[in-house]
């Protein structure tokens, strides 16, 4: 059995620049609407400054939808404590949080918080390289 090496040096290398996301004042079919649409399973959610401040998944909203009705923001049901990167964190730290904490994403911010890039499961895999 062949070992795998990471071709990656940082968080920035690892993530997807530009993510979607949706603000928190937005409306829940909103954010249902570009989950389904976008085949994602969850959002990062920020303010009107593009910092972030939580996360919507597809799960949030079926246990929201399940207890109430009528027009809700994202705010009142998202999850507020996320976790989060900066883009120059050693890659190899970015698998052992998510590792560590197991979830399948992490959010890369800058310094002030904003919103800078995505990192899934899926993309680590993408830099796993058969070791020579």
């Amino acid at each position: 059995m062949s070992s795998m090496t990471l071709e990656a040096q940082t968080a920035k290398e690892l993530m997807t620049a530009n993510p979607v996301s949706i603000s928190e004042h937005a409306a829940i079919i909103d954010a249902a609407s570009i989950l389904s649409n976008r085949g994602f399973s969850a959002l990062a959610v920020v303010n009107d400054a593009g910092h972030l401040v939580g996360v919507v998944s597809r799960t949030d909203i079926v246990r929201r939808e399940a207890k109430h009705s009528g027009r809700t923001d994202v705010r009142e049901i998202m999850t507020a404590m996320v976790l989060s990167v900066r883009p120059e964190d050693p890659a190899w730290e970015v698998v052992a949080k998510m590792s560590a904490h197991k979830v399948h994403r992490l959010f890369v911010v800058d310094r002030s918080g904003v919103l800078k890039g995505v990192i899934s499961a899926i993309d680590i895999v993408r830099k796993l390289r058969q070791a020579t």
